[in-house]
């Protein structure tokens, strides 16, 4: 990519300053160049919608399940308000169904939870009901257990999807289109 870029595409390349630690799949944009570091802090930090997902992890193979919510946010995440752990706790029960069938179905594609903890992602490991404990993997380097019979703050945000590496979008004719009409469009602003 980085030799294709160079040769057919130089002003790509000198447009963005090297970043040196965002990879996808086998390769590295900073080889490339192609994403500055106020690209992905802003980016990381934005909350997402549902369309942001569903753009973003079909490019992988994946797809993106919105979830439906008594107050729409956009993100389409499943969240839990206090109402959910009152009373018989039935909102929370339904909740955590939800999770754990997503997590747990066979349709010969990868399910995978994808938890937003405010600023920090985690993917859910596993679900287990009886206990009320979600399993996550930290990026940070470490599993951990999160009690969800306690009120966990609305902000953390559960995104639902599966994964199928056959069905992955990323074509480099379009990552290439796509950036040029950006390079384009950012320097009009400037």
């Amino acid at each position: 990519m980085n030799e294709y870029l160079n040769r057919e595409h130089p002003e790509i390349v000198q447009y963005y300053v090297p970043i040196t630690f965002f990879n996808i799949g086998d390769e590295s944009f900073s080889k490339t160049n192609l994403v500055t570091r106020q690209i992905i802090k802003n980016y990381l930090y934005q909350m997402r919608t549902d369309i942001d997902l569903k753009i973003l992890f079909k490019l992988f193979g994946g797809r993106f399940f919105p979830q439906n919510q008594e107050i729409y946010d956009g993100t389409g995440g499943l969240y839990f308000t206090e109402k959910d752990f009152k009373g018989d706790r039935d909102g929370f029960k339904a909740k955590i169904s939800i999770l754990s069938n997503h997590l747990y179905r066979n349709n010969f594609k990868t399910p995978c939870i994808a938890l937003n903890k405010e600023h920090h992602w985690v993917a859910i490991q596993e679900v287990k009901k009886k206990e009320e404990i979600i399993v996550i993997n930290n990026p940070l380097g470490f599993r951990s257990h999160i009690q969800l019979n306690k009120n966990i703050p609305e902000s953390y945000r559960f995104y639902l999807f599966d994964h199928n590496q056959d069905n992955a979008f990323i074509l480099i004719n379009d990552v290439v289109n796509f950036l040029n009409r950006e390079i384009k469009r950012e320097r009009k602003e400037v």
